[in-house]
């Protein structure tokens, strides 16, 4: 095997998992708002932890979803019933092969 072809087989599977990416989406809704959290872009195992928030004229309600993911999908799609006015925080972290990626928050004021 020539030096190049060796570098190449070396990098390449670095090269494929550099790709993988979250996407954490807030969107109004009629009677409230839907959370959609997916991943894509690699075949490795995902493990994450979402953090909901909703700050209601009834009070603080905080809810937490963890799990693992494999490949493209979207491992978490949730609807939430809110009052006008409500604010919704939203905060994911998660891991790509047992490190630790950059985390993701957003925010929705309805």
């Amino acid at each position: 095997m020539t030096r190049a072809a060796w570098l190449l087989a070396a990098l390449l599977p670095l090269a494929g998992g550099a790709a993988a990416s979250a996407r954490l989406e807030l969107q109004p809704q009629p009677a409230g708002a839907q959370v959609q959290l997916c991943f894509t872009g690699e075949d490795a195992p995902l493990s994450y932890e979402l953090v909901i928030e909703l700050h209601g004229p009834g009070g603080v309600a905080r809810t937490r979803q963890a799990g693992a993911a494999r490949g493209d999908g979207c491992p978490v799609t949730t609807r939430l019933g809110t009052a006008p006015g409500s604010l919704i925080e939203a905060t994911l972290s998660w891991q790509r092969q047992g490190q630790a990626q950059p985390t993701i928050e957003r925010r929705l004021q309805l």
